[in-house]
């Protein structure tokens, strides 16, 4: 109430997706005039004096909020989660500060540069316009002052163009050095949206991006330094690797038991859609679809001889003999049923050949 009356700006932080009803008249502005000559009044559970410099501000740390449609009528919503290029650009700037110092002086340098080349630009434009506007249009060819203030406002303007232009192309020059870094910025970058994620898993899982760059900077020390101070290429790789193991060990070091495969198989899969040459595989989109929704066909009547193998089984092997390398998986289980039935009945199938020619695993 003392807020409303005296106009101070009160902020609310963590807030869930509903709010307390007794905000409502506030973030609806349910003002009245006030009887008897009296200013603007709200009901807070009673008239009191409502200052228009009052403001209300509400945060939340929800990823995803989604609130009623009044509420987002009645407010203005700012998002300020921060975006996987963004956070990129971000990081790229942190490691070429540690790995390129110089590089990042002189992009800071050149920003200002440019930036105040710019404003003085402008500056003499709107001088020129007021020199014109203010001058007397009877007179305008005899007026020596104008015209050595118009030929000398044109000069500066060429050379002020120039210097912009000479900056770009430096700006130019110095980003193409700092994009040799950029794979490590990307690299963490989509890291860090991945664990994002992990709150869906469990609510506890959830990491401030201050904290993830801690542990970047320590990975950065960690990463192992080339002998030729010059072979980026070879820091490069080396900050990558670096950066993704002493990120998982951290989060590893948080994760329940039960959902260690799963942290380990999101970061597989994704460096396997992103095609990482770490990884001697493939990506295979419809192999990585068919692990994930596991697909079933019916209507294949199952052999006697396969009776050990599960009905919900012999469908998705008929499903998955469907994608391409698998054709004849069903004819060779079919053909040799006590022999994958051996396979099968191994506590950890998945790593062995299969029995059929090929030895596919």
């Amino acid at each position: 109430k003392e807020g409303v009356q005296f106009g101070y700006t009160i902020y609310l932080h963590s807030i869930l997706e509903n709010l307390d009803a007794s905000l409502d008249p506030v973030v609806a502005q349910q003002i009245v005039k006030g009887r008897g000559g009296k200013g603007a009044q709200i009901n807070l559970g009673g008239l009191v004096d409502y200052d228009m410099k009052f403001k209300l501000v509400i945060q939340t740390k929800l990823p995803n909020p989604h609130y009623k449609p009044e509420i987002a009528a009645q407010t203005t919503l700012i998002n300020f989660m921060v975006t996987e290029s963004g956070l990129e650009d971000q990081l790229l700037a942190l490691v070429v500060n540690k790995e390129r110092p110089d590089l990042e002086e002189k992009k800071a340098a050149l920003v200002k540069a440019i930036n105040d080349y710019n404003i003085e630009l402008a500056n003499l434009e709107d001088r020129l316009l007021q020199m014109l506007n203010s001058a007397d249009p009877n007179t305008i060819l005899d007026n020596i002052e104008l015209i050595d203030g118009l030929e000398l406002t044109k000069k500066k303007s060429v050379e002020v163009a120039q210097k912009v232009d000479e900056a770009r192309e430096a700006e130019i020059q110095i980003n193409e050095a700092r994009n040799k870094y950029r794979a490590v910025a990307q690299e963490a970058s989509w890291i860090y949206f991945l664990l994002m994620q992990l709150w869906t898993i469990d609510h506890m899982y959830q990491y401030s991006l201050q904290a993830f760059t801690t542990f970047f900077f320590k990975a950065i020390e960690r990463a192992e330094k080339p002998k030729d101070p010059n072979d980026v290429k070879f820091r490069v790789a080396a900050l990558k690797k670096t950066i993704r193991i002493t990120i998982f060990r951290w989060v590893n070091r948080g994760t329940f038991s039960r959902h260690k495969l799963i942290l380990v198989a999101q970061l597989v899969f994704k460096l396997m859609r992103k095609r990482s040459p770490d990884l001697k595989v493939t990506f295979n989109r419809s192999y990585f679809d068919f692990l994930l929704m596991g697909p079933k066909k019916l209507g294949e009547d199952k052999p006697p001889a396969l009776a050990w193998l599960p009905d919900a089984g012999w469908a998705s092997l008929n499903a998955l003999s469907e994608l391409k390398g698998f054709e004849s998986l069903v004819s060779d289980v079919v053909a040799s049923p006590n022999r994958f039935k051996e396979w099968y009945n191994k506590p950890r199938p998945e790593v062995l050949p299969l029995p059929s020619q090929g030895g596919r695993k």
